[in-house]
């Protein structure tokens, strides 16, 4: 909330923080908070649970919470119409690594066994972001007819704010680098969240996905 007067990281310090009860999260806001110039100590948290996120601003229960901006943001700001202020990840690659989410998970039973199966399903999902990266309207009309109880404005707007930011080339969907792997994890570990050697190549693989995209 605006009236919490948190504009940059450095004020993050000394105010309370809605978490979800990562690791994670704690250590991400920290480095924010080191790299502005603030006291990581000062750092508070209050758990978040179960209970409806955007209820602890309001009743000042928490000060700032991690959301998703696609989503949560849009219906915050655009649709709530509650005074939020946004401090975004991407703003703060300086600082923090990038990483990727959400990420395709496959077990290295079925990756031996069904490499077909995984190149086909890996198909019809790039092919269905390009399409709505192209046509958002009908992603919304999709999404609609399977969850009807969903509200139309919200997912228009998601779908519309999304169909740019899915990937910066459409043909190059679920494409991974190497580099983005290796700085997330070497943040980790300083951060005491990983210990020992990561293998970063087997954590990861382009073989799947469509030529265009692994390429």
């Amino acid at each position: 909330m605006t009236s919490s007067g948190i504009r940059r990281p450095r004020d993050l310090a000394g105010h309370s923080y809605g978490t979800y009860g990562s690791e994670l999260e704690e250590a991400l806001i920290k480095q924010l908070i080191s790299c502005a110039g603030g006291d990581p100590g000062e750092f508070t948290s209050v758990n978040v649970g179960e209970d409806d996120f955007r209820i602890g601003p309001t009743r000042n229960r928490y000060d700032y919470v991690w959301i998703f901006d696609a989503w949560d943001g849009i219906r915050l700001h655009d649709i709530d119409g509650l005074p939020t202020r946004s401090i975004h990840f991407l703003d703060h690659a300086d600082c923090i690594p990038d990483w990727y989410t959400p990420l395709i998970e496959a077990s290295e039973k079925m990756i031996e066994r069904r490499p077909a199966v995984l190149r086909k399903f890996l198909a019809a999902t790039s092919r269905g972001y390009q399409e709505a990266m192209k046509d958002p309207s009908a992603a919304v009309d999709a999404l609609m007819k399977a969850s009807p109880e969903l509200d139309r404005d919200l997912v228009t707007r998601s779908a519309d704010y999304l169909s740019t930011r899915y990937s910066e080339d459409p043909a190059a969907w679920g494409h991974q680098e190497r580099a983005v792997w290796t700085r997330f994890t070497t943040f980790l570990r300083k951060a005491g969240l990983i210990k020992g050697d990561f293998d970063v190549s087997a954590a990861y693989t382009n073989d799947f996905l469509p030529k265009a995209a692994s390429s």
